[in-house]
């Protein structure tokens, strides 16, 4: 996603790149704790695992450029996220899969798995929370620029 008014930013980034670099990486860090909050509430939550997982993750990209990715590792949150079809669920190592279910171990050749609907945890929440990350940024370049124009930096 490119926010509106980077130009603005990329020029103040010319007169003060090493001021403008650490507030940027701040902002984004701070959207990015607060939107990972966001889907994590929004995140189906049985045992927590998968709640607890969903982190974000900062990376540079050159002198100006900033990344934050919101994921999770775990092989079941896109599944989780978009939904599922009806599957088959085979043993990976064995003959066969073993898995409690009401306290009483199971043990079969393969179970039928009826598919499920997305939550769409990620999606909901970036749709609720963009223009918010909008408005923030002008505000946030607003802010730098000020600073720079000032000569405080």
């Amino acid at each position: 996603m490119s926010l509106l008014g980077f130009e603005r930013l990329l020029h103040a980034f010319e007169r003060a790149p090493d001021f403008v670099g650490r507030e940027l990486t701040a902002w984004i860090t701070t959207q990015g704790l607060h939107l990972t909050g966001e889907i994590q509430k929004r995140t189906p939550k049985k045992t927590g695992i998968l709640q607890k997982s969903i982190i974000p993750h900062v990376e540079h990209l050159g002198r100006l450029g900033v990344s934050n990715t919101i994921s999770s590792p775990l092989n079941h949150a896109l599944p989780v996220e978009t939904g599922s079809q009806p599957h088959d669920i085979l043993p990976k190592n064995g003959k066969a899969l073993h898995f409690m279910m009401r306290g009483i171990p199971v043990f079969a050749k393969k179970v039928h798995h009826p598919g499920s609907k997305g939550a769409f945890m990620f999606k909901k929440s970036f749709d609720a929370n963009i223009a918010q990350i909008q408005e923030d940024f002008y505000s946030f370049v607003d802010h730098v620029i000020a600073k720079v124009a000032s000569g405080a930096v």
